[in-house]
């Protein structure tokens, strides 16, 4: 299944992958790499739940899963939800035909919250990826799973069976880390000094930090500087 066959543009970040995500010393971040890195594996898990803070990392390794599992020829979607989609309730034509698929990553789950259309259309995409015991669901919400809020008793019920992963934030010596390998994957030198001035002055959230490099190697290239901290003002005030 495609993109063009779903209500809405379904994109997959080309950075989002296994060998990119940095988990640190973080031990369940570990966790939720290997575990979902083995999505062709007979073995892996038949229902993982992710849960973090904004910036840990749950949308990228829910893509990279994604771009792994088309690596091997398995058929897969990443469904983030929105506002916008839950909104325009059509849950039935969402979710139609995706117990099909081998591997389904759904982002955003705690927008599912107090939307009874949507909750049931859900429990019952569940159920049939129960039955055919062939489909890989993982899951990505804000909070732990019993936390969400799911008005739905059996969907609260079933969203806590399986494996259930806290990711954690990273350290801040661990972010400037994290941000020097995004640097370099996209050609790009970050000096020490201007990556610990973006983590004190600009943001600690990783999501927002890699968007700022994005767009600072840009700049960069039209530009023909090196990265300093007067530059990186000039460009982000």
């Amino acid at each position: 299944m495609t993109s063009a066959q779903l209500p809405f543009d379904v994109f997959l970040r080309g950075d989002a992958t296994f060998d990119n995500f940095f988990p640190g010393d973080s031990l369940t971040n570990q966790e939720a790499l290997v575990t979902l890195s083995r999505i062709n594996s007979p073995f892996s898990e038949k229902y993982c739940y992710l849960w973090g803070s904004s910036g840990v990392g749950k949308s990228h390794l829910l893509q990279a899963t994604i771009h792994r599992a088309s690596a091997y020829g398995v058929s897969g979607l990443y469904l983030p939800l929105s506002q916008e989609l839950i909104q325009a309730q059509q849950p039935n034509l969402v979710f139609q035909g995706l117990d099909k698929l081998d591997v389904i990553c759904v982002d955003n789950m705690n927008l599912l919250a107090n939307q009874p259309i949507w909750e049931e259309a859900f429990f019952h995409l569940y159920n049939k990826m129960r039955e055919n015991n062939q489909t890989r669901l993982i899951i990505a919400g804000s909070c732990a799973p019993q936390a969400l809020g799911i008005q739905l008793a059996d969907l609260a019920s079933r969203l806590a069976w399986g494996l259930t992963i806290h990711l954690d934030s990273l350290k801040d010596d661990e972010k400037l880390e994290a941000i020097q390998m995004h640097a370099k994957d996209i050609g790009m030198e970050l000096p020490e000094e201007v990556g610990r001035y973006l983590l004190s002055r600009v943001t600690r959230n990783m999501s927002h930090l890699n968007a700022i490099l994005n767009q600072l190697s840009k700049a960069s290239i039209v530009r023909q500087r090196k990265l300093t901290i007067p530059f990186v003002k000039s460009i982000i005030k």
